[in-house]
């Protein structure tokens, strides 16, 4: 007969000490304890993303992050104290401007990918696309139609998916070494690719025009498509991002209380409603983005992050870094979480005080998780406690 590990932590607890069975200690532990010796996730430090300072009395002292790479890596904008919009990549050492060197467009540069070889995608005041790596740009040129060209992301390999907007709608597209095609939106016109990953999967949005909905979608390195079905199979839904493992992340729109946004990870099978920080119906949640430990961060009512099954309070988490307004310096509060690497560095926006000025501003923080044991090594470093335990207590009768 096959006995499951609940009903034998059960079975066996009430006699765990008992001389009969001491020996068998270590083998019980194991399934008994690793539910019980899973850790909440700590948080080691914030860091402040404001590359250009804050300025004196100035409000437009704010930045944005755009993405994160697995060094640590991070994507910022921000005003300068002149006004004028930059982009950078920042890491704990310093900081790198992202300057245009496309001879064709001027403007903003606007980020929106990194991958871990710090290359960059993003596009130069709508105009012109490009990739940047190591201080040069190189254009993504749109050789399919005449359209405003959006890349959205980049893998380790260089595979660039974005959007091409025009007056119908949208046309979405890999980019590969000058290489552009279209990656099909399931024959609708308003798309959008949002992620690609390391094994060549796209997730994005695409509007079904059978429904009214939008449908979070996942397509296959060979161009065929998914439809991932929500919680709630009639709403509608948008993906946001996507791991390694092709796990995606997003949310869909509860059709009961007037589409409100409900957060939700798919992992290629079903869906899973995250939830949300705050106990009503009304409240939206967002999940933003995934790394390949399935570790979940997004929005809802606060920054969350979301692991194992349970939604923490970033806030919270993270309070014994946080100020008071109006005393000393620092984050009073973490809104957004937009992405997280496989090193738990959390990128995301807050209040953040600033006593010089007394004026809070919305600010990128990074915050670093603590690096923990996993469950099944807190099982096997409780099981051999309790068998050391249970062998001098054998040698003392």
């Amino acid at each position: 007969m096959l006995i499951g590990a609940t009903t034998l932590c059960n079975m066996l607890s009430p006699h765990l000490f008992s001389r009969r069975i001491r020996t068998y200690a270590l083998i019980v532990s194991f399934p008994c304890l690793s539910g019980i010796l899973q850790a909440q996730p700590e948080v080691a430090r914030i860091d402040l993303l404001a590359p250009n300072g804050i300025f004196s009395g100035d409000s437009s002292s704010n930045s944005s992050v755009w993405g994160i790479n697995n060094s640590g890596q991070v994507l910022v904008t921000g005003n300068d104290a002149s006004g004028t919009w930059r982009a950078y990549v920042w890491t704990t050492a310093g900081v790198t401007e992202i300057v245009n060197t496309l001879p064709d467009a001027n403007g903003m540069v606007v980020p929106s990918g990194i991958n871990d070889s710090g290359q960059v995608v993003g596009s130069v005041n709508s105009d012109a696309a490009f990739v940047w790596s190591s201080g040069s740009m190189s254009p993504i040129e749109n050789t399919i139609n005449t359209a405003q060209n959006f890349p959205n992301a980049i893998n380790q390999s260089g595979q660039v998916v974005g959007d091409l907007a025009h007056w119908s709608g949208t046309t979405l597209y890999r980019w590969e070494a000058g290489n552009m095609t279209v990656l099909s939106p399931l024959n609708e016109s308003y798309a959008t690719a949002t992620a690609i990953n390391n094994v060549n999967q796209v997730s994005g949005t695409v509007y079904d025009s059978g429904t009214g909905n939008y449908q979070a979608i996942r397509w296959e390195s060979n161009g065929s498509a998914t439809v991932i079905t929500p919680p709630d199979a009639g709403a509608g839904s948008a993906a946001y991002d996507m791991n390694d493992s092709g796990h995606v992340v997003g949310s869909f729109f509860d059709p009961d209380t007037f589409g409100t946004e409900h957060a939700m990870v798919w992992d290629g099978t079903g869906a899973i409603d995250i939830g949300n920080l705050l106990d009503s119906p009304f409240q939206s949640s967002v999940a933003q983005g995934i790394n390949d430990l399935g570790q979940v961060v997004g929005r809802g009512y606060g920054a969350f992050l979301y692991e194992d099954g349970v939604l923490y309070d970033l806030t919270d988490l993270a309070a014994i870094f946080l100020v008071e307004e109006g005393t000393s310096s620092g984050f009073v509060s973490l809104d957004i979480a937009y992405d997280i690497n496989n090193l738990g560095q959390i990128i995301g926006t807050g209040m953040y005080y600033d006593s010089v000025t007394d004026r809070t501003y919305e600010m990128g923080y990074m915050v670093s998780l603590k690096a923990v044991p996993e469950p099944s090594t807190y099982a096997m470093i409780g099981g051999w406690m309790i068998l050391g335990a249970s062998f001098r207590r054998f040698y003392r009768k």
